[in-house]
């Protein structure tokens, strides 16, 4: 059957962030694009864009380059990139936190207090 990742977690970004973010995602589809949601409209002045699905491991090349490129989107008129966590979890591994932060995405072994994500 394979090996499965539970992968969720959001991005932090603006307006004109999260169109380059909803063009990259449509620009390079491998079937997992259904896990992103959005807000059904925006407020305000930070918005989201969340991903929750299991994945094929070997679907994690795609979602990490994916993030890759939604990171390296430019900053806004006042100097802010897009952000963002997400714990990534495969059976039988630790689990680990993709950041995505200053244009860049960075994997550390998850935080102990999200353990109860994979109970």
């Amino acid at each position: 059957m394979g090996t499965y990742a539970k992968v969720r977690g959001w991005l932090e970004c603006d307006a004109q962030q999260l169109a380059g973010i909803r063009r990259l995602i449509t620009a390079h589809p491998a079937g997992y694009e259904a896990g992103w949601a959005f807000a059904s409209r925006e407020f305000n002045w930070t918005c989201f864009a969340f991903y929750g699905g299991d994945i094929r491991t070997g679907g994690l090349e795609w979602f990490d380059h994916q993030l890759r490129a939604m990171a390296a989107l430019p900053a806004t008129d006042d100097g802010d990139r897009v952000s963002g966590v997400f714990v990534v979890s495969v059976e039988d591994q630790a689990p680990v936190q993709w950041l995505v932060r200053d244009g860049s995405v960075q994997i550390v072994p998850a935080d102990p207090r999200h353990g109860f994500l994979d109970t």
